[in-house]
């Protein structure tokens, strides 16, 4: 996964924080 993969996730959970979100599964995955 790259980190435009996680920003990607990270939108579907919701704009604000988001990315912060995508960062995480970015991290764990």
């Amino acid at each position: 996964m790259d980190i435009y993969s996680a920003a990607y996730y990270g939108l579907i959970f919701g704009f604000i924080g988001g990315f912060g979100l995508g960062i995480f599964f970015y991290s764990k995955i």
